[in-house]
C-alpha cells in the first residue's frame, strides 16, 4: 500500500505575502521585494534543507518563492512551478520540504507581528477596509464624504482676477451652501 501525500495547507502565509507584496506596495521597486524576514526564511531553509552540491545549492531560492504563493503544498503542485523542463520527483519532494521548513519560520513571523498590533491598529485597519469595501460597491457608508462639486468658474474668474479676498468670501459662501 503506497504512502499517502503530504499536503500542507498554506492559506495564511499565501494570503499574507500576497497582500504585502502587491496591495500595500507603493512604488515599482518594493513589489519586487519580499519583507526581510522571508528572505532570511527562505535562504535559511534552502541552505538546510534542500542542503548543497559542490558548493552550490541544490533549490532556487526563485522556485521556493513562487511556491510560497500556492495555496497548498504538495509535490505535484509544487511540480507545476518550474517551467522549460520536467521536474524529478526527487527534487519535487526535496522543493516542498524545503518549502514547508520556510513556510513554519513565516507563519511564527507573521504571529508575532499580529500579536504585537494594537486593538486600535486592527481597528483602524478593519475600518480602512470597509472603506474601500463600501466606497468602491457604491454603498452609503459614513466614513467617506460625497465629492465634492467643482467651484463656478465665476468665482474663478476672481481668482484669475487676483480678487483674493473676494474670492476666498465666494468660495466659503459656496461650500457652506
Amino acid at each position: 500500500m503506497a504512502r499517502q501525500a503530504k499536503k500542507t495547507d498554506n492559506h495564511i502565509v499565501a494570503e499574507w505575502l500576497i497582500e504585502h507584496r502587491w496591495k500595500e506596495s507603493l512604488n515599482s521597486g518594493t513589489k519586487q521585494k519580499m519583507p526581510e524576514f522571508v528572505e532570511d526564511a527562505v535562504m535559511a531553509a534552502v541552505y538546510i534543507v534542500a542542503g548543497t552540491s559542490n558548493g552550490q545549492i541544490n533549490i532556487s531560492p526563485k522556485l521556493v518563492f513562487k511556491c510560497l504563493m500556492l495555496n497548498e503544498i504538495t509535490t505535484e503542485l509544487v511540480k507545476t512551478r518550474e517551467v522549460g523542463y520536467d521536474m524529478s520527483d526527487r527534487h519535487a519532494r526535496r522543493l516542498a520540504q524545503t518549502v514547508r521548513f520556510a513556510l513554519n519560520g513565516i507563519k511564527h513571523r507573521i504571529q508575532e507581528y499580529e500579536n504585537k498590533i494594537s486593538d486600535t491598529e486592527k481597528e483602524n485597519t478593519e475600518m480602512e477596509r470597509q472603506f474601500i469595501k463600501d466606497y468602491y460597491s457604491g454603498i452609503e457608508s459614513n466614513l467617506y464624504s460625497p465629492p465634492v462639486q467643482p467651484i463656478p468658474e465665476s468665482i474663478m474668474d476672481l481668482n484669475r482676477q487676483r480678487k483674493y479676498l473676494e474670492y476666498a468670501q465666494a468660495v466659503q459662501a459656496f461650500r457652506t451652501k
